[in-house]
């Protein structure tokens, strides 16, 4: 009786083996499928990450822009106050020699 067991323990082990190699089989397959998918995926995610990119880029573009235009119509503000102040007597600045010059 032990021998026959052997030969269907044996039988069963060959089946066990013959079915994890088909599996190994059909799954190198998909792996291979697999790893084309995910080659597109990246690729799509590449080309989406450099529209998100360029989309900021165009953001922060517009927001320094703004802000130069700002900044330049505060300079404008103040150059035209100083020119104002040169403007009164008073308050024009004088050299070291002038004799009106106080100190």
């Amino acid at each position: 009786m032990r021998a026959g067991g052997d030969v269907e323990h044996g039988e069963m082990v060959e089946k066990e083996l013959d079915a994890f190699i088909e599996r190994r089989g059909r799954d190198a397959k998909r792996s291979g499928k697999d790893e084309a998918l995910e080659e597109m995926w990246r690729a799509s995610e590449r080309r989406h990450k450099e529209r998100l990119r360029r989309a900021n880029a165009a953001l922060w573009y517009e927001f320094h822009m703004r802000l130069c235009e700002a900044h330049a119509a505060i300079s404008e503000r103040h150059e035209a106050r100083a020119l104002a102040l040169l403007e009164e007597p008073a308050a024009r600045p004088r050299s070291p020699g002038d004799p009106m010059s106080v100190g």
